[in-house]
């Protein structure tokens, strides 16, 4: 069926890793991680008409990470819900780089997402977003959805301590099932 060329094509979660060099030593850390995709259309993109077509419901995820400075040359970001921490530290040179990491960090990606499709693991706000995805792909995979339609993601930055920040993406979309002609 034509349409359903056009509409979304889940991604499996795959587990990917990120080769990170660390200031101008050979040492390599791998950050493990699991990361869905999916492509998202628009209605008129798939010129379906009300009979093509279910609406399914509503689904969203969320997403909270903790910031924490906790020195001059020492950070820490960390998901409590997942149990992911990454900690950064500043070399000799001032150039911060990933000291330490827990966890697996399962990160989710929208095709047509207005940012590029890598996270730098360094900015606070792409992990969370991508976090909150994931976790939204996962909704639609297990609703058995065609695809997930008119995403909408928003992200709330607050100092929640003396040297901590708290990041929390909210994201949602609609799910419709297409109609067989078997």
């Amino acid at each position: 069926m034509k349409l359903l060329n056009n509409l979304v094509k889940f991604g499996v979660p795959v587990l990917g890793i990120i080769l990170i060099s660390s200031c101008g030593s050979q040492q390599r850390s791998v950050i493990p991680q699991a990361v869905n995709t999916v492509s998202t259309v628009t209605f008129r993109d798939l010129n379906l008409r009300t009979g093509d077509y279910y609406l399914l419901n509503k689904v969203n995820a969320d997403a909270t990470i903790n910031v924490e400075y906790k020195s001059d040359d020492h950070i820490q970001i960390q998901c409590v819900e997942d149990d992911f921490t990454l900690t950064y530290k500043k070399d000799k040179t001032g150039v911060w780089a990933i000291d330490k990491f827990k966890g697996v960090a399962r990160l989710g990606y929208l095709t047509n997402d207005d940012r590029n499709m890598t996270t730098s693991l360094y900015s606070p706000e792409d992990i969370v977003r991508r976090l909150a995805i994931y976790r939204l792909i996962n909704s639609v995979q297990q609703q058995g959805a065609d695809g997930l339609i008119e995403p909408t993601i928003s992200t709330n930055v607050v100092q929640t301590g003396k040297k901590t920040v708290t990041f929390t993406t909210h994201a949602e979309g609609k799910l419709i099932r297409l109609k067989s002609t078997k």
